[in-house]
Formats: C-alpha cells, structure tokens, sequence
C-alpha cells in the first residue's frame, strides 16, 4: 500500500501537460491495430501526430521549464509503444522480411534498453527525482525519427524516390543495430576483448 501511495505523489508532482502529450502518444501506439482499420490516411495522420508529438513534449517541458523525471522516463517508452506495434503491422501486412527482421530486432533493443534504465524508471514512480543514469542518446532520437519516416514510406511505397521499402528497412535495421552497440559498447567490449 505503501508503494501505491508514494506512486501516487510522485505522479501528482510530475503531471504536466508535456508529460501528457507523451503518455497520449503511448496510447495512440497500443490501440494502432484500431488506427489500422482507418486506412493509411489515417494511419498517416497518426503517425505525424506522433512524430510531431515526439519532438513537442520535449520542446514544450524546456520551454516551460517542467522538465520531470517521469518526463525522461515516459518519453522513450512512449515511442517504443508506438513504432513497435507498428513495425509489427507493417510487417504483417506486407509480408516483407526486412520489416519482419526490423520489427524483431527493435523488440528487443527496446526491451534491452528498457532494462538498462529500470533504476531510473524505479526511482521516477517512487517519488526520487534524479538525473537520469542511461539518458536517451541523439542517435536514438535519431533512429526513433527515422523509424517515423519509415512508416511514412512503408504506408505509400511509390513516392519513395530512390529506395525500395526493404532497402529502407535495411537502414532503418542498420540504425537500431548502430544505436544498440553504442547502448552496450561497455559490455560489447567486456565479453569480446
């Protein structure tokens, strides 16, 4: 009961309205097999309020100098919640391998990354506020608006100009795989050398 009533304090200091925008974006991510049945007009509007979305709550926290711990800490998962279900979508409605293999290694890049900040996830819904121990990189903001940019190409495939869309799922695979080696480089470097 403790811990429910400490959460509950905690969550009360760090509501603000950027905090929402994040949260709705996860949201949005769950309940994507509903967006799906719209068709890709839909789904394109989604994905650009989520892009938008991405960029704004971070924006808006600086802004208005409410930038939180559950702030730091929902704003990457709320991506998760949405690129992963999408990647997942695309892959089964288009049957391409790339996407499948993008969607797999995502999964658990996300998860692994996940794992690495679960002290800073501990501590934000247990009322601690700290600096973050493992922040979000640039090359993951990167990869993260690289994979919105995906979904865009995925969606409508003919304007893509120069690419084919598993050419740019291969990229977009490169990326994760890029981004997940520097997360890890300290272990890389302790089970290879």
């Amino acid at each position: 009961m403790r811990i429910v009533q400490s959460y509950l304090q905690a969550s009360r200091r760090q509501w603000n309205f950027p905090n929402a925008i994040s949260l709705s974006r996860a949201l949005m991510g769950i309940t994507l097999p509903l967006w799906w049945l719209g068709g890709e007009e839909v789904l394109l509007l989604v994905i650009m309020y989520a892009g938008v979305s991405d960029w704004l709550d971070g924006w808006l926290a600086r802004r208005k100098k409410e930038v939180t711990s559950f702030g730091a800490v929902i704003d990457p998962l709320a991506d998760k919640c949405f690129t992963d279900p999408f990647l997942l979508g695309i892959a089964i409605t288009t049957g391409s391998i790339w996407f499948s293999v993008l969607f797999a290694v995502t999964v658990l890049y996300d998860i692994d990354t996940t794992y690495q900040r679960r002290f800073d996830i501990y501590a934000t819904f247990h009322g601690v506020y700290k600096r973050a121990e493992k922040p979000v990189t640039w090359l993951s903001k990167i990869k993260t608006a690289v994979l919105f940019v995906v979904m865009v190409f995925a969606l409508y495939p003919a304007t893509l100009p120069f690419f084919t869309t598993d050419q740019l799922a291969i990229i977009a695979l490169a990326l994760v795989l890029w981004s997940w080696a520097l997360n890890r480089r300290t272990f890389i470097k302790r089970f290879l050398f």
